[in-house]
């Protein structure tokens, strides 16, 4: 059995900016390095046996801030949905240029479909090569990745159909979610708890 703990990011500029980030990048602000702390003072009570992060630099960031020196394994397989040319524009900016494309990808991911980025079935199957990996472990691994990644992962546990992957709880920047299981089968512990964010204030 293996037990992971999984957050998201901290907050970015893009993120501020309401920015598409996919594979494209941008530096964590203050309050985004600053929640991260904050969830590293929770999970020093937590022996890891791992940590793997997306090799993004905004998760990249975020796992070094978590685990001070601790070895870090980037891993391919943990990066955000690849946006092709959306990245780095604007949600309003995307919607107005690609207002079909851009409803079905927050509205019916299970029919989206891109020609330079990724679908959503790509990233299930990122997921479920993640998994996989992380077989090799018996212990306690921390994983620092992405909402959408986050957001699959969750559906693949909860064996939900794609068109679900939206459902709530909604991924929170720095936001911890711990599963456990093995052999395929996983049980949610936590699903994107923020509760640190409250201590820090």
């Amino acid at each position: 059995m293996v037990k992971l703990y999984i957050t998201r990011h901290g907050e970015t500029q893009w993120n501020r900016e309401k920015r598409m980030q996919g594979w494209k990048d941008s530096d964590l602000t203050p309050e985004g390095e600053g929640d991260a702390m904050a969830l590293a003072r929770v999970l020093k009570r937590v022996s890891f046996e791992a940590v793997y992060s997306s090799p993004s630099g905004r998760a990249r960031k975020t796992a070094e801030l978590l685990v001070d020196d601790a070895p870090i394994t980037f891993d391919d397989d943990l990066r955000e949905i690849g946006m092709g040319d959306w990245e780095g524009r604007t949600q309003d900016e995307v919607r107005n240029a690609d207002p079909e494309r851009f409803h079905t990808f927050w509205n019916n991911p299970h029919v989206y479909e891109t020609e330079k980025g990724e679908t959503f079935n790509q990233v299930m199957e990122r997921v479920a090569s993640f998994l996989e990996k992380v077989q090799v472990h018996r212990g306690t691994i921390l994983v620092v990745t992405h909402s959408i990644f986050i957001k699959a992962l969750l559906a693949h546990v909860k064996e939900l159909p794609l068109d679900k992957l939206w459902s709530p709880p909604f991924i929170h920047a720095t936001s911890l979610t711990v599963i456990e299981g093995g052999e395929g089968k996983y049980e949610i512990v936590m699903e994107g708890n923020t509760s640190h964010k409250e201590l820090e204030n």
